[in-house]
C-alpha cells in the first residue's frame, strides 16, 4: 500500500500534461515555419549555384568549339543572338522551349525575329506573376519569351537582350520572387566569354523594374531591396 501511494505522488496529472502539450505546440507553431523557410532557401540557394555552374560550363562549351561568344562581331544584329542561344539549348537538358532550333548556324531562319523557329511556348513568367524581393511585382519583355526554356531539373531559364540569363530554379512553382528563387547574370559585352554578375537586371523593362547592381550596393539590394543582388551574395557568401 505504501509502494502504490508513493508512485501516484510521482505521476504527472492530466492538468500537467495538457498544458506540457500546449507549450509544445505553440513552440512548435512558433519555430517549424522558421526552420521550413530555411531548409526552402537552403535548397534554393543550392539550385542557383548549379544552375549558375552549368551555364557558365556551357558558355566556355561554346567557345572553346567555335570560338564564339555574343557580341558585335560575331552577331553583328541583335536578332542573331537566337542562333547564340539555340547553341546553348543545344548542351543543355532542355524539357521544353520557345526556340525549335534546327541548324543554329544557317542564315537563313535566324536573321530577323519574324523568322525565328518560335514555338509559340513561353517557359517565363508572364507580367506579374512574379515579384521583386521587396513586394513589387515585375514583368517581363515578351520578345524574349522564345528564348526560354524548362530543364529536366525543373528550373527555367530565359535568355534576354544578348547578354542577361535569369533562372528560376524551381520553374513556375511558387515563391516566384527575385533573390529567393529566381536570380540572374550576364555576359560582358567585350567579347571576353566572361559572365558577371554586375549590371543592370531585368534591363530590357528599365525603370522602375531594373536594378544597376554594383559591388557596393549588391548586399543592401539583396536585404532590402529587389532582391537580384543575391545572385552575387548566394554565390560567393
Amino acid at each position: 500500500m505504501k509502494r502504490f501511494k508513493n508512485s501516484l505522488k510521482q505521476a504527472f496529472t492530466l492538468a500537467e500534461v495538457l498544458i506540457t502539450l500546449g507549450i509544445i505546440g505553440i513552440v512548435a507553431e512558433m519555430t517549424i515555419p522558421t526552420l521550413m523557410n530555411n531548409v526552402q532557401d537552403s535548397v534554393f540557394k543550392a539550385g542557383w549555384k548549379k544552375e549558375y555552374s552549368t551555364l557558365n560550363q556551357v558558355i566556355n562549351q561554346i567557345y572553346a568549339d567555335e570560338g564564339v561568344t555574343y557580341n558585335t562581331a560575331d552577331y553583328p544584329d541583335y536578332q542573331y543572338m537566337a542562333r547564340y542561344w539555340c547553341k546553348i539549348q543545344k548542351r543543355l537538358k532542355v524539357v521544353e522551349s520557345g526556340m525549335v532550333c534546327g541548324d543554329e548556324d544557317s542564315s537563313a531562319i535566324y536573321t530577323t525575329y519574324a523568322s525565328w523557329p518560335k514555338s509559340g511556348k513561353n517557359l517565363w513568367h508572364s507580367d506579374d506573376a512574379w515579384k521583386a524581393k521587396d513586394g513589387q511585382l515585375m514583368r517581363s519583355n515578351t520578345g524574349y519569351f522564345p528564348m526560354t526554356a524548362t530543364l529536366a531539373d525543373g528550373s527555367m531559364i530565359k535568355f534576354c537582350c544578348g547578354n542577361e540569363f535569369s533562372v528560376d530554379v524551381n520553374g513556375f512553382k511558387k515563391p516566384n520572387v527575385v533573390g529567393k528563387d529566381i536570380y540572374f547574370f550576364l555576359l560582358n559585352w567585350d567579347g571576353s566569354n566572361k559572365t558577371t554578375l554586375w549590371g543592370y537586371a531585368n534591363g530590357s523593362i528599365g525603370p522602375p523594374y531594373e536594378t544597376l547592381l554594383t559591388p557596393a550596393n549588391y548586399a543592401s539590394d539583396c536585404d532590402s531591396g529587389k532582391g537580384w543582388g543575391c545572385s552575387y551574395k548566394y554565390l560567393y557568401q
